[in-house]
């Protein structure tokens, strides 16, 4: 899975590296840097800072 850089307010797909989501695909939708994956619809926190 490469790294891939996201920015605050876009609509990215990155690789969410969690403790509750380690792997999964989610989706950034804000700016509060909150993921949600497209398929279970779980909410993941985001670890990182805006790149």
């Amino acid at each position: 899975m490469k790294s891939i850089s996201f920015r605050c307010g876009a609509v990215t797909v990155v690789p969410y590296i969690g403790p509750r989501s380690t792997g999964q695909v989610c989706q950034i939708c804000d700016r509060m840097l909150r993921y949600i994956n497209q398929e279970t619809k779980y909410k993941c926190e985001c670890s990182q800072g805006c790149n």
